[in-house]
């Protein structure tokens, strides 16, 4: 069984901004697979319920991307979030 190395099992992204979180998403979405664990380190420096920053570059990405499903993880340190790759629609 070989290992294929061009793929990522995890991905931190500490970037801080919308726009480079766009590329930085834009970057990995062909390396990423099935379990890919992606932890945003900024994801809760805006107020509940506002779409900003990182929330607004992965809602986008999503939505162009759709057959990329995500599962939330968890919290991570005071301001981040982590989520599981759950399914890449080919």
């Amino acid at each position: 069984h070989e290992i294929d190395s061009k793929k990522f099992s995890f991905v931190h992204i500490d970037v801080d901004l919308y726009s480079s979180t766009c590329s930085v998403l834009e970057f990995i979405k062909d390396y990423i697979v099935e379990g890919t664990i992606i932890l945003f380190d900024d994801w809760y420096c805006f107020p509940i319920g506002e779409e900003k920053g990182e929330k607004k570059a992965l809602s986008e990405f999503l939505k162009k991307n759709p057959n990329i499903e995500l599962e939330n993880w968890k919290n991570y340190s005071t301001f981040g979030k982590s989520f599981f790759v759950k399914s890449i629609k080919k």
